[in-house]
């Protein structure tokens, strides 16, 4: 019987609002999510999803694969979509029916199962192990925390971009390119006369329908993808990663920009990850390095304590729809709730909850349907709807119990 693949999210690491409208494969860990990377590494798509409760109403309104219900036939090969696909997929394979690959911390690489054991198990939740006896990994494989995308973001946009180069194009004349390693340029695209395409240290890809322009630098490793805008003059330094719909303009360095961010106007990002549909107000500017050049640590919940991240370089964590005005200053490893606004005089603080409105006069909550109206505004700029799915999301996001 043919092999089928389940990507499984087990709920695991801690990921602030990074994880809370999107499961563990389907964020933007470089060019491209991790689960089309699993599907790159593997050889094949994955035929069922197992997400926690919170994930399945919106990836049911949009999959067109089975969530969190095992169809007939299998064996199946489970994989975590905390896999970052950027190692050999070999002991993933040679796993027989019946046997998972665990770290030493418990959490779950991969089992191979067969159709009754995946059943059982998806129906248990995603969160608990599968039926299988264990083999155990010398070394961690899963990432846990935000800024180990962010560490591992040159390497994983790396191996994006030689995959993705194939189906592009050589840069056109108007742009000037400098560097051993390959630019390639989608057709549909748009680069401006004097872009300069600086490929010394790495690839660079621009989808189509991206308009680089007039005088904007792009250092490889690079991506910018399908519709995105890269304003005149920006400097894209290496290792960034301009996701699909965003605008960006100013200077961005190692960082990643989910679908439809804007950061479209003068102001720094270095080391950051910034949600779909988030809008960074004109100036807005962020700290990646602390003036000690001590190491970064970062509170990731509410009731969390600040935690170690063994960087000495860390930008903000920004959740998806969250908004910051003009002239906003965000600290070193700041982390800004989804849904959140931010419009203060001073330096932000280093931590805001999710749907919060904080301004000189206090931290106070975001209303839910205004924080709906919103997130239905900005798609709507985009000629986008809104899913309900999501919007029910945003409504529990906005008002916990």
């Amino acid at each position: 019987m043919v092999e089928r693949l389940l990507l499984f999210d087990d709920d695991g690491g801690a990921w602030g609002p990074m994880g809370d409208l999107a499961p563990a494969f389907e964020r933007r860990t470089g060019a491209i999510t991790t689960r089309r990377r699993i599907e790159r590494a593997l050889g094949r798509e994955a035929d069922a999803l197992a997400v926690p409760a919170r994930h399945r109403p919106l990836l049911r309104a949009t999959e067109r694969v089975a969530v969190n219900e095992i169809p007939d036939g299998g064996p199946w090969l489970a994989v975590s979509g905390r896999w970052p696909a950027t190692g050999s997929a070999r002991a993933l394979e040679a796993l027989d029916v019946g046997e998972m690959l665990r770290q030493r911390d418990g959490a779950v690489v991969a089992a191979r199962l067969d159709a009754q054991a995946a059943r059982e198990w998806v129906s248990r939740g995603p969160e608990t192990p599968p039926p299988a006896a264990a083999r155990t990994a010398e070394a961690p494989w899963l990432l846990a925390r935000p800024w180990h995308v962010i560490g591992g973001l040159a390497g994983a946009l790396e191996a994006d971009l030689a995959a993705l180069a194939t189906a592009a194009g050589p840069a056109p004349a108007e742009a000037t390119i400098v560097g051993p390693h390959s630019v390639r340029v989608a057709s549909g695209a748009v680069v401006e006369p004097h872009a300069v395409l600086a490929a010394r240290e790495g690839s660079i890809v621009v989808e189509a329908g991206a308009r680089i322009g007039a005088h904007a630098v792009l250092e490889g490793p690079c991506y910018v993808g399908p519709d995105a805008a890269v304003r005149p003059l920006t400097h894209l330094r290496a290792a960034t990663v301009v996701g699909p719909g965003c605008v960006v303009g100013g200077e961005l360095r190692t960082s990643i920009l989910e679908a439809h961010a804007n950061k479209p106007h003068d102001g720094y990002l270095g080391h950051g990850w910034v949600g779909p549909w988030a809008n960074l107000g004109a100036g807005t500017t962020a700290s990646n390095l602390k003036n000690t050049w001590g190491e970064v640590r970062v509170r990731l919940s509410a009731d969390g304590v600040a935690e170690a991240t063994g960087r000495a370089k860390l930008g903000p964590l920004i959740g998806a729809y969250a908004r910051t005005a003009i002239g906003t200053r965000l600290p070193t490893g700041a982390v800004i709730g989804t849904g959140a606004m931010i419009a203060v005089g001073g330096f932000a603080p280093r931590y805001v909850a999710a749907a919060r409105f904080v301004t000189d006069e206090g931290d106070l909550p975001h209303d839910p349907e205004k924080l709906v109206a919103v997130a239905r505004a900005m798609r709507a700029d985009h000629g986008q709807t809104l899913p309900e799915a999501e919007a029910h999301r945003l409504r529990a996001i906005a008002s916990p119990r």
